[in-house]
């Protein structure tokens, strides 16, 4: 069996929206014909058109990306799996719908609470790019839909801008469940955001993704205030994974000793000092689907000095407020390595 990874726990950034617990009005007799043909994403770039690749080679190895991202390579597979998302958000909702009749019928409306929100987003060919392990937007902002009959009639319906991370969602339904959260465990209940108008709130949020893997990511780090992103990646070494070439299968997402003690070093190596080997920073107000890296704009250059130093707090402070990560050993005979 693979090793659980020691790393800290991945960090989403959320859009907040309090649902309405008032079923929509009907729908007029007449719907729009859909559109069985969707076109590409913004800023969609084929593989055979790319020129220049979003990230250097020597960061992002793009040649050992799961075949399984593949369909973002050409506008055709693009559309189709397009088609398949949107059928997967209709079921979705239908789910939602059917969990909400049954609790009507079992006299449980006014007495329950439903938070939904997602992992993270995944790249459909923006900027010539396929996956999901990037700090990009794409990858990062995902939904955070509250459904509490509670609160008055005012504060339902709302749409919230503020930042909220993934690690708020454990302190949320504990505070919502009017228990108090671990004193080790990161992230604030966003309850003020419900229900008060102005509440203090953070002010940037913090992401990381340490699974740098044979599949070619890199380790990444970033944070992002309202209007600007800084991200920052870290040495992709491919002969960490020689061991693996010509491996297929399970084998190529098991953790030999060898590769656990690049996590458990990885985990802390930015804390302690080691250097990213590039950086990216985007005006997310006139940039939003960060085309432009302007790290090298000496216009910017306080900006860059500042969230670099809050990109360093923000991870120092989520080491040192993670436990020692435990790990699951191998089973017997694959650990080779």
């Amino acid at each position: 069996m693979p090793q659980h990874l020691p790393q800290r726990s991945p960090r989403r950034q959320h859009r907040i929206h309090e649902a309405s617990p008032h079923r929509p009005r009907a729908l007029p007799h007449r719907l729009p014909r859909p559109n069985r043909n969707p076109p590409p994403p913004p800023n969609y770039l084929a593989k055979a058109d790319i020129e220049t690749p979003k990230l250097p080679a020597d960061i992002l190895h793009t040649d050992y990306r799961q075949n399984g991202y593949d369909w973002a390579d050409t506008p055709a597979t693009t559309r189709e799996r397009r088609v398949r998302h949107y059928q997967t958000i209709t079921g979705i909702d239908r789910m939602v719908g059917k969990i909400r009749e049954q609790l009507e019928q079992l006299n449980l409306t006014e007495n329950t609470l439903i938070v939904f929100s997602s992992d993270h987003g995944l790249f459909a060919g923006e900027q010539g790019l396929g996956g999901k392990a990037l700090n990009y937007e794409v990858c990062l902002a995902v939904p955070f839909i509250v459904y509490d009959p509670r609160l008055p009639k005012e504060k339902r319906g709302q749409r919230r801008t503020e930042l909220v991370q993934s690690i708020d969602l454990a302190p949320t339904l504990l505070d919502l469940a009017n228990l108090d959260p671990e004193p080790s465990m990161q992230g604030e209940s966003i309850l003020p955001l419900l229900t008060e108008e102005d509440p203090a709130w953070r002010t940037h949020a913090f992401a990381e993704n340490l699974w740098s893997t044979y599949f070619g990511n890199p380790r990444v780090e970033s944070v992002r205030t309202e209007r600007w992103k800084y991200i920052r990646y870290f040495k992709n070494d491919r002969n960490n994974w020689k061991d693996l070439e010509g491996a297929k299968g399970v084998r190529l997402y098991q953790v030999s000793s060898k590769q656990r003690k690049l996590y458990n070093h990885w985990r802390a190596a930015s804390v302690n000092g080691e250097q990213p080997v590039y950086e990216e920073l985007y005006d997310l107000a006139n940039d939003p689907h960060e085309t432009t890296n302007l790290v090298d704009n000496e216009k910017h250059s306080a900006t860059l000095v500042e969230l670099r130093e809050r990109c360093q707090q923000s991870v120092t402070q989520a080491y040192d407020n993670t436990p020692t990560a435990s790990v699951v050993p191998l089973t017997p005979g694959t650990d080779s390595k």
